[in-house]
């Protein structure tokens, strides 16, 4: 099976929807209060309505998790390297 944007093509085209695969990159996402333009496919719009409110959008930084991952595994590396070397020497 292999998945394409072709399926839910018209569906995107009759609601003024995007359909875009994750591979190819997503978008920006941006808050709007008026009226969306159909064939913008620059951005992926959040209408604001009265319906329902929009509290926050919040993306977090993964660098910060991939400093946290090695400083992990260093902190483990050098307790495995210092338990190697007190058993080396027979004490």
């Amino acid at each position: 099976m292999i998945s394409t944007t072709e399926t839910l093509a018209p569906l995107g085209r009759e609601s003024f929807g995007m359909v875009q695969r994750i591979a190819d990159g997503l978008p920006p996402v941006r808050v709007t209060s008026g009226p969306l333009r159909p064939g913008n496919n620059s951005f992926m719009p959040i209408v604001a309505t009265s319906d329902t409110r929009l509290e926050s959008i919040r993306s977090l930084p993964l660098f910060n998790g991939f400093f946290g991952l090695a400083a992990l595994l260093a902190l483990i590396s050098a307790t495995w390297w210092r338990e190697g070397r007190s058993g080396a020497s027979g004490d």
